[in-house]
C-alpha cells in the first residue's frame, strides 16, 4: 500500500486537511468514492489512524497519502513561519507592500515564461500543485469510473471476512 498512498499523494488525492486541535489531522481522500482519514501525532510519530475505507490491512494508502500530505504541509507552514518572522524582522515590508511587487511582476511576465515557471515550481512543490488543482480544477467526478473496477470493488466489499469491510483503525507508534 505504500506506493499506492505515494502515488495518491503525488496526484493529489488528499483533499481538506485540516488540523481539528493539536496533532490531531482530518482529511478527505479521492479514490473510489471520498474516504475520510483521521490521523493522532505526537512529537510527529503516529500515534493512531483510522480510514473508512474497505481495506482490512494494516495501513492503507489513504493514511499513507494523508501522512505525506501532513508532513509536506507541515515543512510548508514552517516555512512560511520563517519567512514571515524574516520579513517581519528584517524587511519592514507589510504584506500589502509584498502583493503590490508581485502584481507587478505578473502585469510585466511574459505569459509563456510564466506559465513555463508555474509549471516547473508545480512539479516540485506539491502543496502549490495541489492548491493550483483546488482553484483550477473541479472535483473529479467518481461516476466516471470504469465499471468493471467497480464491479471489482464491489466484490471486495462483498468477500469481506467480517461482513461489512467498513471501517478500519490502526494503532503504530513510529516516526513519522
Amino acid at each position: 500500500m505504500g506506493e499506492r498512498g505515494i502515488s495518491y499523494y503525488r496526484q493529489g488525492a488528499v483533499r481538506n486537511l485540516e488540523e481539528d486541535s493539536p496533532e490531531e489531522w482530518v482529511a478527505t481522500v479521492l479514490g473510489t468514492e471520498d474516504y475520510t482519514v483521521e490521523v493522532t501525532l505526537e512529537d510527529d510519530k503516529v500515534m493512531d489512524y483510522i480510514c473508512d475505507c474497505p481495506y482490512e490491512g494494516d495501513m492503507c494508502k489513504h493514511v499513507v497519502a494523508t501522512l505525506l500530505t501532513i508532513r509536506e504541509r507541515k515543512k510548508t507552514e514552517k516555512y512560511f513561519i520563517q519567512a514571515e518572522e524574516t520579513e517581519s524582522k528584517n524587511s519592514g515590508f507589510s504584506s500589502e507592500t509584498v502583493k503590490a511587487e508581485i502584481d507587478e511582476i505578473l502585469a510585466i511576465a511574459d505569459k509563456k515564461q510564466l506559465m513555463s515557471f508555474l509549471s516547473e515550481y508545480a512539479v516540485h512543490h506539491v502543496d502549490f500543485r495541489n492548491a493550483l488543482k483546488q482553484q483550477f480544477i473541479p472535483d473529479r467526478n467518481t461516476e466516471s469510473l470504469d465499471t468493471d473496477y467497480c464491479q471489482e470493488v464491489e466484490r471486495c466489499f462483498l468477500s469481506s471476512p467480517s461482513g461489512s469491510g467498513y471501517g478500519r483503525t490502526g494503532r503504530f507508534v513510529g516516526a513519522f
